[in-house]
């Protein structure tokens, strides 16, 4: 869940939403693991809150823009957090595949 939903401060629904779930989707594609983990289930919202998460053992194996992606969608400020349109003209998705 995204942090606004958890903190329960914003009561509307936006694509904001969406784009978390697809970053926490995408992380999990790239590493095959969950991006948000913790002791506990309130250690691990902490951490959705906070966007407390780490590429950990894939970090040299990811490319650049395809963490600077991953950052972005999960960025917890959904002020700050990217746009659909900003995923579509991200570098990871327009460069060309060899």
């Amino acid at each position: 869940m995204a942090p606004e939903v958890l903190s329960r401060k914003k009561k509307d629904l936006h694509s904001g939403i969406d784009i978390w779930a697809m970053g926490c989707i995408l992380y999990e594609m790239l590493c095959g693991k969950w991006a948000f983990t913790g002791e506990d289930k309130k250690k691990m919202i902490e951490n959705i809150c906070k966007g407390k998460y780490s590429f950990g053992e894939f970090k040299n194996e990811l490319s650049y823009e395809a963490k600077h992606l991953v950052h972005k969608m999960l960025e917890p400020d959904q002020s700050k957090r990217i746009t659909m349109y900003g995923i579509m003209s991200h570098p990871w998705m327009t460069q060309k595949k060899k």
